[in-house]
């Protein structure tokens, strides 16, 4: 997978912190399918067994 395509599919990923009355909120973002893919393929990356 090319550094663009990883870039462009987290893009969205960013919390907003907002403020409503005084109080300081934060809103997670909503993880696309695809996004929720590479993110377990990063996770599970490793060497292979007996290498």
């Amino acid at each position: 997978m090319s550094l663009k395509k990883i870039l462009t599919t987290l893009r969205p990923l960013r919390e907003f912190v907002g403020e409503i009355d005084g109080h300081e909120l934060v809103f997670p973002p909503e993880l696309p399918p695809s996004a929720t893919q590479l993110i377990e393929n990063v996770e599970n990356f490793g060497p292979e067994p007996g290498h």
